[in-house]
């Protein structure tokens, strides 16, 4: 693991530094602070924009993505903490300025981590092998992880791709059923769980890793983390759109208990045509880390010849 940013343009290193702050301000009983992910790889993107041709853009940024391992017996409710506390501070702070938004912060204990450390599982060993340590207690130390053979991720890749899209596929199933029966209320339920489910499928045969996170700009970022690809999956450049995604975040909740929750035919449409394209873009993403390992396979059988 490297241990320097000196690397990462100026503006990077202050915002890990007010990220650093804050995440030690607001968490108890931090071990370490590592930065992993494209900034850690040195393969970021600082700001870049793709044109629709019909006046609008959107906007592409690298996410900050933070593993925080934490002493606390309860890593969800630490990591929603930090979500719902950390991340909003942080915005504040670098009001003004254009930032990386919002971080992706992750919260383990030591022990899940050397857990999954003996286990091989491979996201935290790319992690321990790419990344940044940023803040060091000295009072964990991380066991020497072991290389999974690509043969045996992409079997697991391969076996959780089957059963996490196809609950998807079930979902987004209901989803049109509900639009021909005019269901919208319910049916954007269950297009939220189609969409938790395609972010899910593809962070599992990408990193091996199942987000604790059911909220979808929270998947969202996780997935646009690893492949730009889900970068222009739920447009929001008109106030028409983000009012019709909003809604889609909140149904996981309120479409199921707030009896004041409505969502209009055009929302509806909007869900159900987005919920397609990320399906695709789930699909092609998936297939595309798939043939890596089959490259990586073939060379690591070609390297014990």
């Amino acid at each position: 693991m490297k241990k320097s940013i000196k690397r990462l343009p100026k503006r990077t290193q202050e915002e890990l530094a007010v990220l650093q702050e804050l995440i030690l301000s607001n968490l108890s009983n931090v071990r370490m602070i590592i930065l992993y992910g494209s900034y850690a790889r040195g393969k970021y993107v600082i700001w870049d924009v793709t044109y629709d041709g019909c006046g609008g853009g959107t906007y592409y940024q690298s996410d900050l993505d933070i593993l925080v391992i934490c002493d606390t017996g309860d890593a969800t409710k630490a990591e929603r903490h930090a979500r719902e506390v950390i991340v909003p501070k942080y915005d504040t702070r670098m009001e003004g300025k254009r930032h990386p938004a919002p971080p992706s912060i992750i919260v383990e204990t030591p022990a899940t981590i050397n857990r999954a450390i003996r286990r091989k599982h491979y996201f935290f060993y790319e992690i321990i092998k790419d990344g940044i340590l940023l803040y060091d207690d000295g009072m964990f130390q991380i066991g020497k992880p072991e290389k999974l053979p690509y043969r045996e991720i992409k079997k697991y890749a391969e076996e959780e791709y089957e059963e996490c899209f196809d609950m998807g596929e079930c979902f987004l199933d209901s989803g049109h059923t509900a639009y021909k029966n005019g269901n919208f209320k319910y049916g954007s339920f269950e297009l939220h769980q189609a969409c938790e489910r395609f972010y899910k499928t593809f962070t599992l045969v990408y990193g091996g890793i199942r987000p604790k996170s059911h909220e979808l700009k929270v998947l969202g970022a996780m997935a646009r983390s690893c492949s730009r690809e889900f970068a222009n999956v739920f447009p929001t450049n008109t106030p028409e759109e983000n009012k019709a995604f909003d809604k889609l975040c909140r149904a996981y909740i309120e479409a199921r208990y707030n009896r004041l929750f409505t969502v209009s035919k055009e929302q509806y449409e909007y869900m159900l045509a987005r919920t397609e394209v990320l399906r695709e873009v789930t699909i092609r993403e998936c297939a595309a880390r798939i043939v890596y390992y089959d490259e990586m396979i073939e060379k690591e059988e070609k390297e014990k010849i």
